[in-house]
């Protein structure tokens, strides 16, 4: 309990101390990056199911790519600061995460746009902040974990 305490108070020190510090805990960098990548996600989701008329389903499709292809760059440089070392391993196992988020979030929209009346980007907001949830754990542990 007492290096739980420690971190909070050195934590707090620091934010107090210049706000920007928090962004020397992983945590708050995965946070930073996972807002832009919702930030892409949803403004080419919406630029292309708005103002291309594309359908929602492909509008999905395609910003999710893009999305995740700036996660994991910033996610390996950044967020968990790993450059170069094991990046194909890396990206195995990113892109293995990243297919079943892919695959669930499709699923999920098509769920939502052909059995509900949900909104497409209430849908979009619900299907993002599931996968959110377990991707920083997945991330930490498996992805980019330090070998």
């Amino acid at each position: 309990m007492n290096i739980n305490k420690e971190i909070l108070t050195q934590f707090t020190k620091d934010a107090l101390k210049n706000p920007f510090s928090v962004f020397k805990y992983s945590f708050f960098r995965y946070l930073l990056i996972g807002t832009s990548t919702f930030v892409i996600d949803f403004g080419i989701f919406n630029f292309m199911s708005l103002y291309l008329d594309t359908k929602p389903i492909v509008a999905n499709l395609t910003s999710t790519f893009l999305s995740l292809f700036f996660n994991f760059t910033m996610s390996n440089f950044w967020t968990f600061r790993l450059g170069n070392a094991q990046q194909m391993k890396k990206l195995s196992k990113y892109a293995v995460l990243a297919i079943f988020n892919y695959i669930f979030g499709n699923l999920a929209m098509y769920g939502f746009i052909e059995y509900t009346d949900l909104n497409h980007n209430l849908a979009k907001a619900i299907i993002t902040i599931t996968v959110i949830s377990w991707n920083f754990l997945l991330y930490k542990k498996w992805v980019f974990k330090e070998e």
